[in-house]
């Protein structure tokens, strides 16, 4: 299957993940190519949301500024259950494939699993 153009890292990582796990994937392949620009979206969502945080402060011309949550706060929550709805549509299993995450502590879960382990 042709890899869609366009994508950018993360797309063209879940892209490359989805053609070493998953066997053929052509007969969906407008789907596969929503997937992963999907992925990309929520990339730069959520990159923006790292720098700028989840919230703003609105100023009014008069009276006390007001701290609200940030509009790409929502847009991310839709992307990710688009993203989810996607994933099953696909036929994929529940479980999506592993982020990379930043070196550093663990997390809870990683604790846990490493106790059951």
């Amino acid at each position: 299957m042709k890899k869609p153009s366009g994508l950018k890292p993360a797309g063209r990582r879940l892209w490359s993940w989805l053609e070493d796990n998953c066997g053929t994937l052509e007969p969906a392949a407008p789907l596969v190519a929503q997937l992963c620009r999907l992925a990309d979206r929520i990339d730069e969502v959520q990159a923006k949301l790292a720098g700028e945080g989840v919230t703003v402060t609105i100023k009014p011309v008069k009276g006390t500024p007001k701290v609200k949550p940030h509009p790409l706060a929502t847009l991310e929550i839709k992307l990710l259950a688009e993203y989810r709805a996607t994933w099953r549509l696909l036929g994929l299993a529940e479980e999506v494939p592993p982020q990379k995450r930043a070196r550093g502590r663990p997390t809870d879960l990683e604790r846990l699993e490493r106790k059951v382990s």
